[in-house]
């Protein structure tokens, strides 16, 4: 767990009940709000994020299996799979709203063109580290 920023790793020890000093109790209801508060765009650490230089990104998860994604709105690149970040080959529909953008490449749940719009499709920080990319969003401590 040393790749998730330290703001993350007292959260996840509080969720897991593992808290015992009473330093971490101040800590609590800060963290209740951040297990309840979504990824959004400025959570992400910008420098994992490579596609046309002008990176405006949607962090979501996929409401059926529930794969964290994040998705360039600025070029129209899904980052598919988290744990290769420079694999970006996925198939999007650029130009037809009445069709799908792109399917989930875990389990085919294809996406509404407008997805972003309804915000449907956030995900909490708890699930994203729990997921695994905790080591993908800003250290909150450092700003």
């Amino acid at each position: 767990m040393s790749d998730v920023p330290a703001a993350l790793r007292a959260e996840v020890v509080l969720r897991a009940g593992k808290c015992g000093s009473g330093t971490m109790n101040t800590n609590r209801s800060q963290s209740k709000e951040e297990m309840t508060r979504t990824v959004e765009e400025l959570d992400l650490d910008f420098h994992n994020f490579r596609c046309c230089g002008d990176e405006d990104l949607y962090p979501f998860g996929c409401p059926d299996c529930g794969r964290p994604m994040v998705f360039c709105y600025e070029c129209d690149t899904l980052y598919g799979d988290l744990k290769s970040l420079e694999n970006k080959v996925f198939q999007i529909n650029h130009s037809d709203p009445a069709k799908p953008i792109f399917a989930c490449p875990e389990c085919g749940h294809e996406f509404e063109y407008w997805f972003i719009r309804d915000g449907r499709h956030k995900i909490s920080f708890e699930r994203w580290v729990e997921a695994g990319f905790g080591h993908i969003l800003k250290d909150r401590e450092q700003g």
